[in-house]
């Protein structure tokens, strides 16, 4: 018996009423899984769903104990302040454009079904070294745009492709009438961007009135920085051996 033919979502526990969500799928950066991983732990949050897609990739996770799993999407709930969110992570991306919005549309439908205040997700943007500072905004409505604009975050005037769940999710939100964000943070891209994830932690801070402690994340940026710089040195030090043993050929 085929038990796995589509997008699913299981729950259990009571359901949130009204939460804001906020969705972090890995992605450039990994600024996304990132920043909701830091979430789930510095909230406390308690799980309360999983999703499983055929759209995942076709592989088994093993754990360290030797026991084997699908990979999926995880959904935790944390209080925080008398408002409840749902954060949403998970292993990978859907794997073809179909299973991008089957994966979106079904957080989507899982949003209206709680009667979601709004949808949050989070993601990166590639852009040269001399603008990784930034944090871009983008919404469903003006309003939106505003707060988050208020909050420390950029328009990118020029107007940018958002690629997969992060950007499928807002789209697919304002189709349904919900109001939806996407916070990215910008990044070369080249590998796991903790200064970028706590850039975007901030902004978000500000919109969800959130207390963070990032100091964590502010030791991961400085370990990073320090093996950069490292790096470099070396990179000057191999560049300056080359051009003494140049050879100049003429004919």
């Amino acid at each position: 018996m085929n038990v796995l033919l589509e997008t699913i979502i299981r729950e259990w526990g009571p359901k949130p009423q009204n939460p804001t969500i906020v969705e972090g799928l890995p992605g450039i950066g990994s600024i996304g899984r990132l920043a909701v991983s830091f979430l789930i732990d510095q909230l406390s949050a308690r799980k309360i769903a999983e999703l499983y897609s055929p759209h995942y990739p076709y592989q088994a996770i093993v754990d360290s104990r030797g026991l084997v799993r699908l990979p999926r999407s995880e959904f935790y709930c944390s209080t925080q302040k008398n408002e409840q969110l749902v954060m949403i992570s998970g292993d990978c991306q859907p794997q073809s454009n179909y299973g991008q919005y089957e994966v979106a549309s079904k957080i989507v439908e899982y949003a209206a079904t709680l009667r979601a205040s709004r949808i949050i997700s989070i993601g990166g943007f590639v852009s040269p070294p001399e603008d990784r500072d930034l944090v871009i905004g983008v919404a469903t409505k003006k309003e939106l745009v505003a707060e988050m604009v208020s909050a420390g975050a950029n328009i990118e005037k020029t107007g940018i492709p958002i690629v997969g769940v992060a950007g499928l999710v807002v789209a697919l939100a304002k189709m349904r009438n919900l109001d939806a964000a996407c916070i990215l943070g910008q990044t070369t891209g080249l590998g796991p961007d903790p200064a970028a994830t706590r850039r975007v932690l901030e902004v978000l801070a500000k919109i969800l009135d959130l207390k963070l402690d990032l100091a964590h994340l502010t030791k991961q940026i400085a370990r990073i920085r320090s093996v950069e710089t490292k790096v470099e040195e070396i990179e000057r030090k191999l560049t300056n051996v080359v051009r003494k043993d140049q050879t100049i050929y003429i004919g």
